[in-house]
């Protein structure tokens, strides 16, 4: 029987290795042999496979911030993509949208992922997610004006 293999990220941010939040215990299937795997979403994609999973013992380290502005630039870059990609699926936006989400997914990252563990640094990942879904969906408002 086929298997695909996934491995382990371990998430860098401004210099320092976030153990809790939105990053902790994220793994991605990044070998397989399943010809009939897909890839799904244009950003944060995942790669979806129809046979068993095996979690590979060595960590990547990604570092997905080196400095603040790098960050904002790289949350501007994603969320236009992924806008774009709730527009194509007809995703409901409101004003509540723009408000709700954001706050929940701060909440989520900095209190229910014990974000505040990994201190200041913690603080300012999950704001800054939080400041992405913010994006997110001010974008796509800002797209179905558009029509």
């Amino acid at each position: 029987m086929a298997i695909s293999y996934a491995i382990k990220r371990e998430e860098i941010f401004l210099g320092k290795r976030l153990h809790h939040g939105e990053p902790a215990g994220k793994q991605f299937v990044r070998l397989s042999s399943d010809k009939n795997a897909k890839w799904e979403r244009p950003v944060h994609e995942t790669w979806q496979v129809n046979e068993p999973v095996e979690v590979l013992s060595t960590p990547l380290e990604h570092y997905s911030a080196k400095s603040v502005s790098s960050f904002i630039r790289k949350i501007d870059y994603y969320s236009t993509i992924n806008a774009g990609y709730l527009e194509s699926r007809n995703a409901p936006v409101s004003w509540w949208h723009i408000l709700a989400y954001p706050a929940g997914k701060f909440i989520s990252n900095y209190i229910v992922k014990r974000g505040f563990l990994d201190g200041t640094h913690g603080f300012l990942h999950a704001a800054f997610m939080s400041f992405h879904s913010f994006l997110t969906r001010g974008k796509l408002w800002i797209l179905y004006s558009k029509k």
